[in-house]
Parts: structure tokens; C-alpha cells; sequence
């Protein structure tokens, strides 16, 4: 398979899967916005859109939360670094919904990675449409269940202290206190 094929079942099964449920798109990437929860499918560029892969992380975040280089809240989806919450979703997909939360991933993320050129286009069709189920049916309702305090509480639980997460939970502290909104 090539690239231009891989994009066409992206876009005309993937896709065409998630809009109904809400999702859009922003370049190559895929979004949903529900409230303060802001889901990203984030495809990565640079040495990871070497040909004939692609690649890319799934995350969570709630809008109001600032971003790691103008230290503003983003307009659109923001890039992988201003989401608390990062997961390959291959390796999410397999791991138990209770287990999901809060893992310091600022620097040093998991991504997926998808060798198109050694797949047939039924097994790319059957894995992206794995992906677009998972994603409307379990990933966006638990991000429903994570909401700004149950978030905060996993930072400070499980955080390193590293100076995003600082900023991170100054955000929630504003945001729970009612000093800025969504």
C-alpha cells in the first residue's frame, strides 16, 4: 500500500466514521471537542512522517489549561507537548479503561506507528476502523469521566513536578476557584 492509498481509507473510512460522532479535522489531525475536554488523534511530522509510515499520539486535555511555549491558552488543537495526557492508542486499546490516567509523558511519549507499505488495504481499513470505534465508543466517554478535579488530582498524584505540570495545576487551582473559564 502507498501513501495516497493509505490516505484514502483515512479519509473516506476513518473519518467518515468519526464526524457523525462530533470529531473534526485540522490538517492531518483529528479532533473532538466536548466542553473544557479536548481529544487530539495528533499526527506526528518531522522524522516521524518518514515515508511509508505514519505516525501518531492520541491525547487529552482541557481547554482552559495553557500551552508550553507562549504559555497561553491554544487556539485549536495545540501541539503534543500542551496535553497532560498522552497514549499510543495500540497499546491503549489493550489496557483495561481503569488503568488509563495521568502518566508524566512530557518529554518522552509513546507513539503509534503505522507501516502502511507492509499492510494490505483490508488490514489498514480493519485497523483504522478498530481505532475510530475505540475512539468514539470508550476513549471519549472516559475523558467524560475526567473532569478538571479528577485530572488535577492524578497531576498531583503522579506528577514530577516538572514546570508544565506547575502550570498545569495552577490552571485547574484557577479554573476550580472560578478565576478564568473554559
Amino acid at each position: 500500500m502507498n501513501r495516497a492509498e493509505f490516505n484514502s481509507i483515512f479519509e473516506s473510512e476513518f473519518l467518515n466514521r468519526l464526524k457523525p460522532a462530533g470529531f473534526a479535522v485540522s490538517g492531518k489531525h483529528v479532533f473532538f471537542r466536548d466542553g473544557v475536554n479536548m481529544t487530539a488523534l495528533i499526527r506526528m511530522g518531522g522524522k516521524y512522517a518518514l515515508l511509508p509510515s505514519i505516525s501518531w499520539v492520541l491525547c487529552f486535555r482541557h481547554a482552559f489549561l495553557r500551552n508550553s511555549k507562549e504559555i497561553e491558552i491554544p487556539k485549536g488543537i495545540g501541539d503534543v507537548f500542551d496535553y497532560p495526557f498522552k497514549f499510543c492508542p495500540e497499546a491503549l486499546m489493550r489496557t483495561p479503561s481503569s488503568k488509563w490516567g495521568y502518566t508524566p509523558r512530557n518529554l518522552n511519549y509513546d507513539r503509534e506507528e503505522i507501516d502502511y507499505e507492509k499492510e494490505s488495504s483490508r488490514q489498514v481499513s480493519q485497523r483504522l476502523n478498530k481505532l475510530a470505534d475505540f475512539l468514539a465508543s470508550d476513549f471519549v466517554p472516559w475523558t467524560r469521566s475526567m473532569t478538571p478535579n479528577r485530572a488535577q488530582k492524578e497531576i498531583l498524584r503522579h506528577g514530577e513536578q516538572g514546570w508544565i505540570e506547575k502550570i498545569w495545576l495552577e490552571d485547574y487551582d484557577n479554573f476550580l476557584n472560578g478565576k478564568h473559564s473554559a
